[in-house]
């Protein structure tokens, strides 16, 4: 069985502790491993770890000169579940390359840490979860996440092949990517594109394919992921406008419970009723406000209203055919 070279060092630690005068044959047996791999371990243990490993030649064999035990960190049960538990709420990352690794740190913890744990792993998923989007992706976005990232960490320019929802058209892009990040199940990377000369947003599953160049960039001074992400109040980052929605008693007790964006202002109201102002897309905004049907209403701008007017409108003929 393969194992981490961190869970290795805790074993090589273990048998030098319970049987002194080992040689590397017979260490690298007891591990699965190498010769070679034994004698690298046992060098970052002492380099890193200032283990105190001595090689005895009469008896051939390695020995520790003084009291001294491989040291993890004095973590409480709490904090191994929470660990546990954050890489398997992880579920955004599946079917990128980060998904695989995040499931093989889940274990290496496990095993690390078993004797610290009463509540199985396996069962973790029983005591408590969080709901991720139930929105998938048909299409593997592996091999594009994968060039994507790592065009990310080198920060190489890619070409992109990329079909545009808006324009129905497929059109080579050349990006510098900045960021990726996920979004109600779709995974998107935002960077700048030499074709509009500004930094845009990319769906990767509509990237029929990524192509890295070898052209470094250097990515603008200004920018800021987080920054960046909180200009939306869900995904689009175009021309944001003050928005002010009227919610009615029965929808104003959810409304005022969360914080939905940063811009986001309340007034109350002597009725139970509120006001709720907030800067942000006018048409993201619209889908928004029309999903909480007659408890809302769109005070201002009156160019938003008109629209929502005309859109209901357009659903009311629908219905009464």
């Amino acid at each position: 069985m393969k194992r981490s070279p961190l869970i290795r060092m805790v074993r090589l630690s273990e048998e030098l502790q319970s049987t002194p005068y080992r040689n590397a044959t017979h260490l690298a047996s007891v591990l699965e491993v190498s010769t070679r791999t034994i004698k690298r371990d046992i060098e970052m243990l002492k380099a890193q770890y200032d283990a105190p490993i001595r090689y005895d030649h009469s008896k051939k064999g390695y020995f520790l000169s003084s009291r001294w035990s491989f040291s993890l960190p004095n973590l409480t049960e709490g904090e191994v579940l929470a660990l546990m538990l954050s890489t398997s709420l992880m579920k955004q990352f599946s079917g990128t390359p980060l998904g695989t690794s995040l499931k093989s740190l889940e274990n290496k913890i496990a095993i690390l840490f078993q004797d610290k744990i009463t509540v199985a792993p396996s069962d973790l998923s029983l005591l408590v979860s969080a709901q991720t989007s139930p929105i998938h992706m048909k299409k593997d976005i592996q091999p594009i996440f994968d060039c994507i990232f790592q065009a990310i960490s080198k920060k190489k320019t890619i070409l992109i092949r990329y079909h545009s929802l808006s324009t129905d058209c497929l059109s080579t892009r050349r990006v510098d990517p900045y960021h990726l990040y996920h979004y109600q199940g779709v995974w998107y990377f935002c960077g700048f594109c030499h074709n509009r000369k500004d930094i845009r947003d990319f769906a990767l599953d509509r990237i029929q394919k990524c192509t890295p160049t070898d052209s470094a960039f250097i990515m603008r001074e200004t920018f800021q992921a987080e920054q960046y992400l909180q200009k939306a109040f869900r995904m689009v980052k175009g021309k944001s406008v003050l928005v002010t929605i009227l919610f009615d008693a029965y929808q104003a007790k959810w409304i005022r419970e969360r914080i939905w964006h940063s811009t986001q202002k309340i007034k109350e109201l002597p009725n139970g009723e509120l006001l709720f102002t907030i800067k942000a897309d006018p048409d993201e905004i619209k889908q928004w406000v029309m999903g909480y049907g007659m408890h809302a209403e769109v005070i201002e701008p009156i160019s938003l209203r008109k629209k929502i007017q005309h859109e209901l409108s357009e659903v009311l003929k629908k219905y009464q055919k």
